[in-house]
């Protein structure tokens, strides 16, 4: 059964990473872009995001991103993430502690984890914990755009590969230890921007 599961995240990783492909060579955006700044900025996801690793696959159903962009024209943006609808090891409900950590997306469609220090992201059920540490120059993030005027939205997916994490307490799948394979995948986001009022504003990337 162990070498079964094994066989199941090496098959998820290859799917993801020859998705990772496709992005990469279809990535040609520099700028995220708003009509007025600064605006608060919000995302919705619509697609389950699941990240496996040789302690397992975390599944979550819901989440959302919260940021903002202080400018008009700008490289790279934050958001803090929040995870909901999570699955790990047969358990539901679990809760994803996110520590302060933030993400940075960058228009080119690389993202950092960005943490203070000693946080970290992590999760733990029945012992085992999986920790995920700051980390920068991941690789890749979907990016599109969708809707006019007012109403244009920056849609972003995960197709990561090779994210660094570390085990500890009773993994039995793994043993405990540090890895750079785990992969990330899914969760397809939807994100707009407001006024610090409240109004829609057009936010895209070009």
């Amino acid at each position: 059964m162990k070498h079964i599961k094994q066989l199941t995240l090496t098959s998820i990783a290859a799917l993801a990473l020859t998705a990772v492909v496709g992005v990469a060579s279809a990535s040609a955006f520099s700028t995220f872009r708003a009509e007025s700044a600064p605006v608060k900025l919000t995302g919705t996801q619509n697609q389950t995001l699941t990240f496996s690793t040789d302690a397992g696959t975390l599944s979550c159903g819901g989440g959302s991103l919260s940021g903002e962009l202080t400018s008009t024209t700008s490289s790279s943006f934050e958001a803090t993430p929040s995870f909901g609808g999570c699955s790990y090891l047969g358990v539901n409900g679990l809760s994803i502690n996110t520590n302060g950590c933030k993400y940075r997306f960058y228009a080119s469609g690389s993202a950092d984890i960005v943490c203070s220090e000693g946080a970290a992201i992590w999760y733990s059920v029945a012992g085992c914990t999986v920790t995920v540490p700051a980390q920068t120059g991941i690789q890749w993030i979907g990016l599109g755009n969708s809707g006019a005027g007012s109403g244009r939205s920056v849609n972003l997916s995960y197709s990561v590969g090779n994210l660094k994490y570390m085990t500890s307490g009773f993994c039995t799948t793994s043993g405990v230890g540090s890895f750079s394979n785990g992969v990330l995948y899914g969760g397809a986001t939807n994100v707009v921007a407001k006024t610090l009022k409240g109004a829609p504003v057009g936010f895209w990337v070009a």
